[in-house]
């Protein structure tokens, strides 16, 4: 009767006919590094390395397809930058006269400004002047009422000297007023009678003047009367 080996039966019974599990335990329990090495190694020769991708060949088609593709691209890329370029040019253009609309508008208003005040200034000379013209003018209305209207003017004085209480301050003070008021108001009747008649200084001047002397013998409004200003005192 043949004789039957325990150990035999064991070692069969464990040992694995896969390589790959044969080779991963032995890995697992290598304890050199030559062991571990080796296990490695069979397991990269035993282990199925995955199937290399087929080179798809690129037909005239495709390279059409991709040249078009990129075409249409670069002119998309192409028109968005000319777009984007004319709309930064004409705002430019859009400040650029912007810019200059302001700049002018503020030159045309300085020089407007300008041109008024040196319009004020003639219009305040020609006032100062005119104002003058019309102190000088009653200055000589002054002088010819204290020749012409001599006789009057001293019983204007006196008059006014007794309603005063003989105070001669107040009475020359009153009585200047009174003949500035008067000269005041034959400028005045010049003046208007220049711009009725439309006629020059002089002429209406001298009409009124000889109405004034000659009531009677000229036409016209009678002249201003100097005694009823006393009635106003």
């Amino acid at each position: 009767m043949p004789s039957v080996n325990p150990k035999a039966h064991l070692t069969a019974k464990n040992v694995t006919s896969n390589p790959l599990r044969k080779w991963d335990k032995k890995l697992r329990n290598a304890t050199t590094e030559a062991q571990k090495k080796k296990a490695e190694a069979m397991l990269r020769a035993l282990r199925p390395h995955p199937p290399k991708a087929k080179a798809v060949k690129e037909t005239d088609e495709d390279v059409f397809n991709a040249a078009q593709k990129y075409n249409k691209q670069h002119f998309k890329d192409k028109q968005d930058k000319e777009t984007k370029d004319k709309a930064e040019k004409k705002r430019s253009l859009e400040k650029g006269r912007l810019r200059t609309k302001v700049t002018n508008d503020k030159k045309v208003k300085q020089e407007q400004e300008s041109e008024n005040l040196a319009h004020q200034r003639l219009e305040y000379d020609k006032q100062g002047l005119k104002k003058q013209k019309v102190l000088n003018n009653m200055k000589e209305h002054e002088a010819k009422l204290k020749v012409d209207k001599y006789e009057e003017l001293n019983q204007l004085h006196g008059l006014i000297m007794k309603e005063l209480n003989g105070n001669k301050k107040k009475t020359k003070k009153t009585y200047n007023k009174m003949i500035k008021e008067q000269a005041q108001m034959i400028e005045f009747a010049i003046q208007g009678y220049m711009d009725e008649h439309k006629v020059d200084y002089e002429e209406a001047s001298n009409k009124f003047y000889l109405q004034m002397r000659e009531p009677r013998q000229t036409k016209g409004p009678e002249p201003l009367r100097l005694l009823n200003n006393c009635a106003r005192m």
